[in-house]
């Protein structure tokens, strides 16, 4: 009863510091942090929990308890996993489904996941229309991220470099789905001091024939 009464301010304040906990102090207090997300309805402790299980099932059990508290990155990896179950149509559907809601509302990893499934026939339709268009929208998540890190480079340089990581991971994965996605990969490289990389990108683009 006496936990009822903290702020959400107060809350939010006390997750960033068990952000910062080694995983395997977060795994030691599984049970306090699980009932801590089930009693305030947020997701966080269940997607640090995640991050921290190296036993995939303890992982995905934890995803799935995100993904039920409507957070759009534990959605799309519960997707994911639904999708390549294998063993049902309905985990099928129920996957597609998922990612399909994670990638609306904006989720890059979903916006790839389909992309990757529609190349592998598993949506149906024509397969490379589909792929691309899913891939190009990952590749504009990807755009604005770089944007990010160009507004923030002077006055916060750290968080720049994360936002131009993010952004390489992300265009490079839509490229091999979309081959115009190689030239912006090249872009965060350069804007991320990886020249080892930006080469690499510029190369797969040209390789695959990419006017830019």
């Amino acid at each position: 009863a006496e936990f009822r009464g903290v702020t959400a301010g107060d809350f939010s304040e006390l997750m960033l510091a068990i952000e910062k906990l080694p995983g395997t102090e977060l795994l030691g207090a599984s049970g306090v942090l699980a009932k801590a997300g089930a009693l305030w309805k947020t997701p966080k402790p269940f997607m640090l929990l995640a991050g921290a299980s190296p036993d995939e099932q303890m992982r995905f059990d934890f995803l799935r308890q995100a993904d039920e508290l409507g957070d759009m990155e534990a959605r799309a990896h519960v997707g994911g996993y639904y999708l390549h179950l294998g063993n049902s149509g309905a985990n099928k559907r129920l996957g597609v489904a998922k990612l399909q809601e994670a990638a609306r509302a904006g989720n890059s990893e979903a916006m790839l996941l389909l992309g990757d499934a529609a190349l592998a026939g598993e949506l149906g339709g024509e397969r490379a229309p589909v792929a691309l268009d899913w891939a190009a929208k990952a590749a504009a998540k990807g755009r604005a991220l770089i944007i990010q890190g160009e507004a923030k480079a002077t006055s916060a340089p750290d968080e720049a470099r994360g936002l131009f990581e993010e952004a390489g991971e992300i265009l490079r994965r839509a490229g091999e789905i979309n081959p115009k996605a190689w030239f912006y990969a090249a872009q965060a490289a350069y804007y991320g001091k990886k020249p080892a990389q930006m080469v690499e990108a510029l190369q797969k683009g040209c390789d695959a024939k990419d006017p830019n």
